[in-house]
């Protein structure tokens, strides 16, 4: 009887990442699995499985670093410790995948034998209390933008509850509920979660949704443009960029939703210090991604829930 065709790694990996597409991920995250890719038969090639070693995958995180001798860079210059940390996570995952499709003996990959390569991480730029306050009575005031209104809300709803900006771009009125206080977020993967909303973004999304937003017949969605339909991320995150260098006077070192998200994540543990509702409110996987936010632990103090926002906004 002939023996079935051993499969290469390439051939393995555009498996893997249709079986990623098939979970509905980000575009942003397939991008980067392609180009783990791309590093990969750019520095080991594709060979069977079976044939990759931990030396190999060593070899190929010190190329990615830049400090093989005698090796060309993977791109223009050597990648960042963090970058290498997300394509050796990439390919990990990878690894492991292989494992449960039985392309390799269970528990035989080579990566299970690599340890993370240890990176600095920064902490994100995050605004301040006062920055916040002063930011969106900025929007609120500006009265060149006859979108202020609308401005002023996306961006309170992103100081208060953390969702990310594709998350915000697919809300739809029915997922609002300001008279039990919460919200359904469809989150990474599909994933649906609660999020509970402030007594000012309540205000704030009541009167908007009374007076000031504009939708085209049959048109769902929450925020929308001036022609009526859906506010799509492409357009809420041209927006986001704009408003923040235009209203916040010192330099930031990213501008964006994600620069408010991490603002929610830091405010929210210091207004309710409960890391665990926090993470559970961000949508995260688990505790240790949150706990990048936990730098301000000295300050933070115990009690109920309470909206970040409204704390800060009642000053």
């Amino acid at each position: 009887m002939m023996q079935p065709e051993t499969p290469l790694f390439a051939q393995c990996y555009s498996a893997w990442l249709v079986a990623q597409q098939s979970r509905r991920l980000s575009g942003n995250y397939l991008n980067l699995l392609a180009i783990t890719r791309e590093y990969w038969l750019k520095r080991l090639g594709s060979r069977p499985l079976a044939d990759y070693t931990p030396d190999d995958i060593r070899a190929w995180l010190i190329w990615l670093a830049g400090d093989e001798e005698g090796q060309e860079w993977p791109g223009d210059k050597p990648l960042s410790s963090a970058s290498v940390d997300i394509h050796y996570r990439n390919i990990k995952a990878f690894w492991l995948w292989a494992e449960r499709e039985e392309l390799v003996k269970f528990g035989g990959s080579p990566v299970r034998k690599v340890a993370r390569p240890k990176h600095t991480e920064k902490l994100p730029d995050v605004l301040s209390p006062d920055e916040c306050k002063e930011l969106l009575e900025a929007i609120l005031k500006d009265k060149d933008d006859h979108n202020r209104f609308r401005n002023y809300c996306i961006f309170l709803f992103f100081s208060d509850t953390g969702v990310r900006l594709e998350e915000l771009a697919r809300l739809k009125l029915a997922d609002i509920n300001l008279e039990q206080e919460y919200c359904k977020i469809l989150g990474k993967g599909d994933r649906e979660r609660i999020v509970k909303l402030g007594l000012e973004l309540r205000r704030a999304l009541s009167k908007y949704r009374l007076q000031y937003r504009r939708a085209a017949n049959g048109e769902g969605a929450l925020f929308t443009n001036d022609e009526g339909f859906a506010f799509d991320k492409f357009g809420v995150r041209t927006m986001v960029v704009r408003l923040l260098h235009k209203h916040v006077k010192r330099q930031l070192s990213k501008y964006g939703p994600h620069l408010l998200r991490h603002t929610f994540a830091t405010t929210d543990i210091l207004v309710n210090g409960r890391m665990e509702e926090t993470s559970r409110r961000l949508g995260h996987r688990d505790l240790e991604t949150t706990k990048r936010y936990d730098h301000l632990a000295d300050m933070i103090r115990q009690g109920n829930f309470q909206s970040p926002m409204d704390a800060i906004l009642a000053k």
